[in-house]
């Protein structure tokens, strides 16, 4: 009898050692990335990893750390900077690299609306453009309005169209119920159906069409700011 209990805590304590998987904060990032955001779990990422999912909580609490750390990732691997000639190719690279980020990782743009903090590595991306703005000849202040702008348009854009575009409304047809809506107040309303069609007509052209267009606005108005403080420039000289 001594024997058999010898025999058995030997086996208990054999595999209470047992070397546990070993993973990164990094490595639960990539695969919530793989994964995709939109339904990733806690549990979805321990098997992915082949660990259980309890291992994660010593890096994270929780799924919106699952969020934060995988926009941190994505956001610190994006490559923005490019080669410009000029501040408004700059900020073309930036908004369109902005629009891939989200296109490449579906439900980015969503779970970043819904962190209650911002990703790291987006808070120093976001302070290394504005500084490449202030040298080009920006305040700081015009540069922080510009990013902004482009940044918030970005998302509002890309997560209002995939909203939109989800197989579940498309399969109701929501979309067309909608567009039907907007042609049937243009009809009854002569005066102001011009705009009213140009809008129905927006909602099924392809999205980044008009993301573009909203974009050019917006460095249009950044142009006239930079023109004008050249002028300034100019005239202290």
């Amino acid at each position: 009898m001594k024997k058999d209990l010898t025999a058995k805590k030997c086996i208990t304590v054999g595999a209470r050692i047992g070397r546990p998987a070993r993973i990164s904060l990094e490595e639960i990032a990539r695969i919530t990335l793989k994964i995709g955001l939109d339904d990733v779990t806690m549990i979805a990422v321990g098997q992915a990893l082949g660990v259980d999912h309890s291992s994660l909580y010593r890096y994270v609490k929780g799924r919106k750390d699952l969020l934060l750390a995988a926009a941190d990732l994505a956001i610190a691997e994006l490559d923005w900077r490019g080669n410009p000639a000029n501040w408004y190719e700059f900020a073309q690279n930036v908004a369109n690299s902005s629009w891939e980020l989200f296109d490449r990782y579906p439900g980015l743009a969503d779970a970043m609306r819904e962190l209650e903090v911002s990703p790291p590595s987006g808070i120093r991306a976001f302070g290394e453009i504005a500084n490449r703005f202030v040298e080009y000849g920006f305040s700081a202040e015009e540069a922080v309005v510009v990013l902004d702008s482009i940044f918030d348009m970005t998302m509002d854009c890309f997560t209002g169209w995939r909203r939109a575009y989800k197989p579940a409304r498309i399969g109701d047809n929501s979309i067309e119920k909608v567009v039907k809506s907007w042609e049937a107040e243009a009809a009854r309303n002569p005066d102001t159906a011009r705009p009213i069609l140009i809008m129905s007509r927006m909602m099924t052209d392809p999205p980044k069409e008009w993301w573009n267009r909203k974009l050019h606005l917006i460095l249009e108005g950044a142009e006239a700011v930079f023109n004008k403080r050249q002028l300034i420039y100019e005239a202290a000289e």
